[in-house]
């Protein structure tokens, strides 16, 4: 942890998932018990954010060779949580179009951010403490993805109320509350150096 780009990776990475992991929880709530669409119908909305992340693969290296890893992480990390936080305000009478839109730059960004973060992680750790250094974040990866979970669960039940009723208006806070805990992310990578990473990313190289 002494190691600030392994920090940025594991911290930062640690709320993006403590946010983005209550996404596959509550999507379907949203789409299926508020907005009462059937599970096929739900589908083609939430495939869409799958195929946001194959789109990312080709323009992350471009990106990280352009702009840096700082600049790459602040940028995908602040889209990534106004993305997260939309379906808080999807309601009946939002278009199809529109959701499948948002939900395609959501699984962008966020591919982008996780991309970056992962590949940063080890850009500095010393080839003897890769193993142990990989073990910690596979472990708080997962960890993160879970509470997420546990996260989005408790926003949901405090946005629901005495009535417990789960009507769309009742997902705002929760997605809100998703976005806004995936940007404490943005301080730890604005504290990187601004050439952090840079032997990895190939900036600077024609």
């Amino acid at each position: 942890m002494r190691y600030p780009t392994y920090r940025a990776s594991l911290l930062g990475g640690a709320f993006v998932r403590l946010g983005v992991g209550a996404g596959p929880f509550l999507l379907p709530l949203l789409l299926q018990v508020a907005l009462g669409w059937t599970p096929l119908h739900a589908s083609l909305v939430t495939i869409a954010s799958s195929l946001g992340v194959l789109a990312a693969r080709p323009f992350a290296a471009w990106n990280l060779r352009r702009s840096g890893f700082r600049t790459a992480l602040a940028l995908a990390l602040v889209l990534t949580g106004l993305f997260a936080a939309a379906p808080g305000f999807f309601t009946a009478a939002t278009p199809v179009w529109l959701m499948v839109i948002l939900m395609t730059l959501g699984g962008f960004w966020r591919s982008n951010q996780f991309i970056a973060a992962n590949t940063i992680a080890y850009a500095d750790v010393p080839e003897s403490s890769v193993a142990a250094a990989s073990t910690l974040a596979a472990v708080a990866q997962q960890v993160g993805l879970a509470l997420g979970v546990s996260f989005g669960g408790a926003m949901l039940h405090l946005a629901r109320g005495a009535d417990g009723a789960l009507t769309p208006d009742r997902f705002t806070l929760p997605y809100v509350a998703v976005g806004a805990v995936t940007l404490l992310a943005l301080p730890l990578y604005l504290a990187l150096d601004k050439d952090a990473g840079a032997s990895i990313s190939g900036r600077g190289k024609s």
